[in-house]
């Protein structure tokens, strides 16, 4: 067994499901993409609102992540699941 089939193996165990994809192809990132962008709109809200100097764009990235890991939020798979089960 080599490493990666380790590391497959530990993620399977972990309940998680490997995905690869090509290295540089951006367009096959497009959660990871749209994350990035929603981000950056958020830290732009940020510094637009307050007024915010340059220098305090790295924390207030961060302080777009940590708001973002703290809002429940549901997956659209979910979603649509619970409209088609209510319909």
């Amino acid at each position: 067994m080599n490493l990666s089939d380790e590391f497959s193996a530990h993620l399977k165990s972990k309940g998680m499901v490997r995905s690869l994809t090509v290295h540089d192809t951006p367009e096959e990132n497009g959660v990871s993409e749209r994350l990035n962008c929603t981000l950056l709109e958020h830290t732009r809200a940020m510094h637009l609102a307050v007024g915010l100097p340059k220098f305090l764009w790295t924390e207030s990235v961060q302080h777009a992540v940590w708001l973002k890991n703290r809002h429940p939020h549901v997956h659209w798979t979910e979603r649509h699941h619970m409209k088609s089960c209510i319909a």
